[in-house]
């Protein structure tokens, strides 16, 4: 076969759905006739080995129909046949896992015979793969005899090279003989680490990890697994390095005894070192590792900011399912952080998916992106954005779910005023949606841009680019009507959400916010006497939107004004004794939240002379409370930035997300300089509350 044929048959064999001859014609740079001759030639090829033809389903174009199974038997034995020239990407791959795991020396010039190109061809893939590395601080040096290697940090080769194949093989195919097709890279990956070690390290990993569901992250853990096997094997190993292992906890011992079993199966011998190195991989990786508090903080900022800009940005209106959206964001972010720490990164095989139908979603957390990374000090890649947003989008399908669309439209006439309020009588009349925003004449097109509209409707073809446009006459018909619809549906993405929901809970916290306002705190039992009231009057809320805000959980005694001290150890003892006083947290707390910023430093101070003080729930939270202390001398924590410190809040959270009202206060404190230099210039506790419950009495 023509080596354009070839490459036609693996177009075909790697696309599940038709492609037609004019894009065939486009991506080969030949004629459809050209294309057609290639097919018969394909096709008497494929009839000889009696396998599947390519087929033409019409009006779609051309594919090859079977099954992945036999997608992949075919796959199999046309590479059995020696038929499979690669292209560059392929090349270059293949040159990058035989430098990463061969176990003999690479030569190129054995690899020009093998790809069965020239001498040029080799060292313009070596030119390219050169620069891709570039980016990981890894070259590509020759050494005479012993071939061609990498030469870099271990640690960043073993990163480069999970980077790589994740981004290259489908990782949700990674195990074949479970998911069924084979794609080229994945076959040229068999060239290196074989199926049979492959299914090895999933079999020891599910008699390890029982409750590790995910299995994207199940396969990633085997992935790099897998590159520390091989690495190992060809005596590249780790120097040393504190990777900070964690106590023996359960999930810690689970994967001790799964590096041990993996030592075994595979007759390593492994130092210290590397089984740190490793386990430290796993933890990062695990949806199941346990939670710190180090991270927790930070965790919970970024999630609340991040919700605010999508929301601001893209107008969807999150908070209607803030709770949701808060616990599955902040438990993914808190996980992130720790992985993006240790410079792992996980690959979203739905990435270009996520950029396509929520590139809204998508583009407004790309965009809050360097903020994020300024945080963490951490450079955050598009797959990991791409999680991020699927939060977003799985709140935004419920939303729609229990909403109407309502389109923001134009009407541009060029028959008169009174054409054109018919066309929008008929509109609205037809099509409930269809909110009419604007009536204008057809010399007044130009405006179009500057007004927030959706859709346009005209009585004449009018040049016009940024916005969905259909043209209708002035009479709606039936025929019309049918066409509208069509428009509307085509343009679904440019749809409002309009909330339809018999939930009372706004009306819930609009009585309480009016009450507070004439000064009338309320206190707990006032929430439940109301919510009472509310159900005995058929009334449905949201419970899980009703969380107390600051000045709930806040009362006088728990604001500690002006004392004295001189270290922050003692600082944040003198915060936590009204709660320890009142039961709501114990003296283990205490001592956490002292341990816990010796152990990692002054990650608790979170603003220019703030800080927060806190420890995990289980070291010793009975109930929520929050308390606070202004010193009447600032105290250095050790923070460089944001040190010294004045004002000292210590927060006793039960879970991650019942205190969700008083982070967002927090956050909005932190990003409030004017209103933090207040605070801290005020003597007396009824004027620091008023400062500090300022924002919630405005609302």
């Amino acid at each position: 076969m023509r080596v354009r044929t070839i490459m036609l048959l693996k177009k075909l064999l790697s696309s599940p759905y038709p492609i037609s001859t004019k894009s065939l014609s486009n991506m080969f740079n030949v004629s459809i006739r050209t294309i057609h001759n290639s097919i018969m030639e394909a096709n008497d090829y494929l009839a000889g080995l009696g396998l599947e033809t390519i087929k033409n389903v019409r009006g779609k174009g051309v594919c090859i129909r079977v099954s992945t199974k036999e997608r992949s038997h075919m796959i199999e034995n046309i590479f059995k046949d020696g038929y499979f020239f690669l292209e560059k990407e392929e090349r270059e791959l293949d040159l990058l896992l035989s430098f990463g795991f061969s176990g003999s020396p690479v030569f190129l010039n054995k690899k020009e015979n093998e790809f069965s190109v020239s001498k040029s061809t080799i060292d313009e893939d070596m030119r390219r793969l050169r620069k891709q590395m570039g980016k990981y601080n890894i070259e590509i040096v020759s050494n005479g005899k012993k071939g061609c290697a990498f030469e870099g940090s271990e640690r960043s080769i073993r990163t480069m090279l999970f980077d790589v194949i994740k981004k290259e093989i489908e990782i949700v195919n990674f195990q074949s003989d479970f998911f069924g097709q084979l794609s080229i890279n994945r076959k040229i990956l068999n060239n290196y680490i074989s199926d049979s070690d492959i299914n090895k390290v999933f079999d020891i990993f599910d008699s390890h990890f029982d409750t590790m569901g995910d299995e994207l992250y199940k396969k990633q853990i085997v992935l790099f697994t897998l590159i520390w096997i091989y690495r190992l094997k060809k005596k590249e190993t780790i120097g040393l390095i504190n990777w900070g292992i964690m106590d023996d906890t359960d999930e810690e011992v689970d994967t001790k005894d799964y590096i041990a079993s993996i030592i075994d199966a595979f007759n390593l011998e492994v130092s210290i070192i590397e089984k740190e190195y490793l386990t430290f991989i796993i933890t990062s990786l695990n949806t199941d590792s346990p939670d710190t508090s180090v991270n927790w903080v930070n965790s919970q900022i970024i999630t609340i900011n991040l919700m605010q800009f999508v929301e601001e940005t893209t107008g969807i209106p999150f908070h209607k399912k803030e709770e949701a959206l808060y616990e599955s964001l902040f438990e993914h972010i808190h996980l992130m952080i720790a992985r993006l720490k240790s410079g792992v990164q996980v690959f979203n095989p739905i990435l270009e998916s996520i950029k396509k139908n929520y590139s809204e979603i998508y583009t407004a957390v790309q965009q809050y992106k360097p903020n994020i990374e300024a945080v963490i000090d951490a450079k955050i890649s598009e797959s990991e954005i791409s999680f991020l947003a699927i939060h977003f989008s799985t709140i935004y399908t419920y939303l729609r779910e229990e909403s109407s669309l309502s389109y923001k439209c134009l009407v541009v006439c060029n028959h008169g005023i009174a054409t054109s309020n018919l066309l929008a009588a008929n509109l609205k009349k037809n099509f409930p949606e269809v909110d009419i925003v604007a009536v204008i004449g057809s010399r007044d097109v130009s405006v179009i841009e500057k007004l927030d509209v959706d859709l346009v409707f005209s009585t004449s073809s009018i040049d016009i680019s940024e916005k969905p446009l259909i043209v209708v006459d002035p009479i709606i018909t039936e025929d019309s009507l049918i066409i509208i619809k069509e428009f509307l549906d085509d343009n679904i993405q440019f749809g409002r959400l309009k909330i339809n929901t018999d939930s009372y809970t706004n009306l819930f916290n609009e009585i309480v916010s009016l009450i507070d306002k004439r000064q009338s705190f309320f206190n707990e039992d006032d929430y439940k006497k109301l919510q009472t009231l509310f159900k005995s009057n058929g009334l449905k809320i949201n419970l899980e939107e009703i969380q107390p805000m600051l000045k709930d959980k806040l009362n006088d005694s728990h604001i500690i004004m002006n004392a004295t001290t001189d270290s922050w150890e003692n600082a944040i003892e003198i915060v936590s004794k009204p709660l320890l006083d009142e039961g709501i947290i114990t003296q283990d707390y205490v001592n956490a939240m002292i341990d816990s910023v010796k152990e990692h430093g002054p990650y608790i101070v979170i603003g220019k002379n703030l800080a927060l003080a806190h420890a995990r729930p289980e070291d010793g939270v009975n109930e929520l409370g929050i308390s606070v202390l202004k010193l009447k001398e600032p105290v250095e924590f050790g923070n460089e930035e944001m040190d010294p410190v004045s004002l000292v809040f210590c927060l006793a959270a039960t879970d991650s997300y019942s205190h969700l009202n008083i982070m967002k206060e927090l956050v909005s404190l932190i990003n409030d300089e004017d209103r933090l230099d207040k605070l801290l210039s005020v003597d007396s506790t009824e004027e620091f509350k008023h400062i500090l419950f300022e924002s919630e009495l405005k609302k």
